[in-house]
């Protein structure tokens, strides 16, 4: 089986210059739990969940909110976000992929095509949903 056969090729994409706000916003929206990070159609990093909790303060949006926390989310993604990703193909192997994210200790991978332009990403469930889909073959 192939990656191309599991990813999800809708992604969710953000710039560069985007803002904290902007990707929690997105996280909090849509619940996904990666946004590739692009520009000028390429892929230049990924941001995850976890990295946008770990920049938002506890006291955002309660009434212990300070300025401080406000300031906070203003912080462009590219000071924020996973440079220089591990990716992978639509023609890599799922067992590779697999492979590739333990010992890189990542919980997704983009999949990109010619050039570097991202055409999906696959993630740790993606890879457990097909093992399962096999196994109960």
């Amino acid at each position: 089986m192939r990656i191309g056969d599991i990813m999800t090729e809708d992604v969710m994409s953000i710039r560069m210059d985007d803002t904290l706000l902007t990707a929690h916003t997105l996280f909090k929206q849509l619940r996904f739990h990666h946004l590739l990070v692009v520009e000028n159609g390429r892929l230049m990093g990924v941001l995850s969940d976890r990295d946008v909790l770990r920049w938002i303060g506890p006291r955002l949006d309660t009434p212990a909110e300070t300025r401080d926390d406000i300031a906070r989310m203003r912080k462009p993604i590219h000071q924020l976000m996973s440079r220089e990703p591990v990716t992978v193909t639509p023609d890599t192997t799922v067992t590779y992929a697999g492979n590739l994210m333990l010992e890189q200790r990542v919980s997704c991978l983009p999949v990109v095509g010619d050039k570097g332009y991202p055409v999906g990403i696959v993630s740790w469930r993606d890879l457990l949903s097909a093992y399962v889909m096999l196994r109960n073959a």
